[in-house]
């Protein structure tokens, strides 16, 4: 059970950090990562080639839309879930205001809907095209770059939080500088999900017997998005996206920010 009903009058936490998002378009030239695994000779114990197949689309969001400045954190998580319902089992990871992290997709869904019945609302998780317009700033700028809120890898410690400034670490949300929208962690701290809006063949985020998992990613399947503290500049582009281990049931070791529908 969580702490409140609508009776109590659930003062929603997140109402006040939603920033519209108008609709447009990225057209032409936007890059998207294609895995594709193969076995010479088709005997899966020799080493395996990977080659990334890199393709161009248009990045499309038809209508306007709102997203959350921050990832959710686990005082938020708490408050709709209830005080003993935090999923984090790391004493390093926990933190009132650090991302909630930990969490499985039957949870993940069990909280939205929580949280939803308590304000009235339909609270969901972003789309991938969604997430990436947003982080982009809403922007059609041809010069953009390939990161939230800055130009080049040299600016980004000032955004984000990853392996050359965070100490390994997960830290509070929105302490680094925000994106033109004013989003924080888009890039870095941790990965945010977003739901498929694209099937293709990626790399799942985890290994048997050493070697890299791969499989299909159908619409609906939750992905990572905008890289974590410990992952590499190239890792904390924008468009760099990892899939989830066993991604339709469980999001594990990633953190998520809101979105609403306008």
């Amino acid at each position: 059970m969580g702490l409140f009903s609508r009776d109590d009058k659930f003062k929603d936490p997140f109402e006040k950090n939603m920033v519209k998002v108008c609709a447009g378009m990225l057209a032409g030239g936007f890059v998207y990562g294609d895995w594709v695994l193969e076995h010479p000779g088709g005997d899966k114990r020799k080493k395996e080639v990977y080659c990334k197949h890199l393709r161009h689309r248009d990045l499309v969001v038809n209508k306007e839309f709102m997203i959350c400045k921050y990832l959710v954190t686990q005082k938020q998580w708490k408050m709709v879930m209830g005080e003993g319902f935090n999923p984090v089992r790391s004493e390093e990871y926990l933190g009132d205001d650090k991302p909630v992290t930990g969490f499985d997709r039957k949870q993940l869904d069990e909280f939205l809907a929580k949280l939803n019945k308590l304000t009235g609302k339909k609270y969901r998780i972003p789309t991938e095209d969604e997430w990436m317009w947003a982080a982009y700033g809403a922007s059609k700028d041809k010069d953009r770059s390939e990161y939230a809120g800055c130009k080049s890898a040299d600016d980004l410690p000032k955004y984000a939080w990853f392996n050359k400034n965070s100490d390994y670490k997960l830290h509070p949300v929105g302490k680094k500088k925000s994106n033109e929208l004013g989003l924080y962690d888009m890039c870095g701290n941790m990965d945010d999900l977003c739901v498929c809006t694209q099937k293709r063949y990626l790399y799942y985020g985890w290994y048997r017997n050493d070697v890299p998992v791969y499989g299909w990613v159908e619409d609906g399947d939750l992905v990572n998005r905008g890289g974590h503290y410990s992952s590499n500049s190239k890792e904390c582009s924008i468009y760099s996206d990892t899939v989830q281990i066993d991604i339709k049931y469980n999001a594990k070791w990633s953190g998520f920010r809101l979105a609403l529908d306008v």
